[in-house]
């Protein structure tokens, strides 16, 4: 079971929620160009017959306003009150479209080239 944070701080209140979901973590990686912060994870998702995923982006850039994300997220997301009827997660496509530095982490989503030949006797 996979739990992360979704929201971010409006005013003085921090409305939000745990989202919860069957899955496992298959990679990461943070962004701290121009001094950001902000950590990309990715998740496959097991519940489902195919290959499903989901991406948590926790952006704390600004201690002040931290903003956590869960993609694909909600049509509406970012009013008062965060939605919580997600979307199906993505597939590979989707995930290598919006985020192309996990395709190295998404196993037969590329073909695998022979770059040399075998040599003869197997040495």
């Amino acid at each position: 079971m996979v739990k992360v944070l979704v929201g971010k701080r409006q005013g003085p209140s921090f409305p939000g929620f745990w989202a919860e979901f069957d899955g496992e973590k298959v990679s990461s990686y943070e962004d701290t160009r121009s001094g950001k912060s902000i950590v990309y994870t990715l998740y496959r998702c097991t519940a489902y017959n195919y290959d499903a995923y989901r991406e948590h982006v926790a952006d704390e850039s600004n201690p002040a306003n931290p903003v956590y994300d869960l993609l694909p997220s909600p049509e509406g997301s970012g009013a008062a009150e965060p939605r919580r009827d997600f979307p199906a997660p993505w597939q590979k496509d989707k995930v290598v479209a919006e985020h192309p530095m996990f395709v190295k982490d998404l196993e037969d989503y590329l073909d695998v080239s022979l770059v040399d030949p075998p040599l003869p006797g197997g040495i």
